[in-house]
């Protein structure tokens, strides 16, 4: 099954006036529209669901953060097929280096009760930030070995294969605490 789809952003200039009498303002606004293909739609759909959100939702908060100004589109996007309660993991492989991650049901704008948020989704600015990271975790090895002859110049979304149950349950024990401990240093 495909698992890399290219994203690509079309900026539409909107110009506008006041009122019917009045002139045009010379000042443009863009606004980013995201161009993919209707199988990642569906794809990321059936994904989110259980969550209680949707592809086009995701799509609308990350075009409202790049007109915003709040963060570029990052290089690549990784999905996994679940959440998993491994951000305590993540965020000690990332360390410093600058990795979002997310949850899926996030975007239906729930938060965890403890405090700690599962890892549904991994935003990757840079393509040298997941060469990085990789070094130190086997958690995105599918992911780099797929993406990182892409170029950086473009934008993707990654589907991961779902991780092995048995790494999972290893890494999934006391990931609570290690995230507790990571955020709170």
């Amino acid at each position: 099954m495909r698992r890399i789809y290219e994203v690509t952003i079309q900026n539409f200039v909107v110009y506008a006036r006041k009122g019917p009498e009045q002139e045009w303002q010379h000042k443009p606004t863009y606004y980013p529209q995201l161009i993919y293909e209707n199988e990642l739609e569906e794809r990321l759909d059936a994904i989110m669901k259980p969550y209680h959100c949707s592809f086009g939702r995701w799509i609308t908060l990350a075009e409202n953060d790049i007109r915003n100004g709040k963060r570029e589109f990052s290089w690549a996007y990784i999905f996994f097929e679940r959440d998993y309660q491994l951000a305590g993991h993540f965020v000690s492989a990332r360390g410093d280096i600058p990795m979002l991650f997310s949850s899926h049901w996030l975007c239906a704008g729930n938060v965890p009760l403890d405090g700690v948020p599962p890892l549904g989704q991994i935003f990757v600015q840079e393509k040298s930030d997941l060469e990085k990271v990789v070094a130190k975790t086997a958690l995105l090895q599918s992911a780099w070995e797929d993406l990182k002859d892409l170029s950086e110049t473009r934008h993707w979304i990654y589907i991961a294969p779902p991780l092995s149950e048995q790494w999972v349950a290893e890494h999934e024990a006391g990931d609570r605490e290690l995230f507790l401990q990571m955020y709170y240093q």
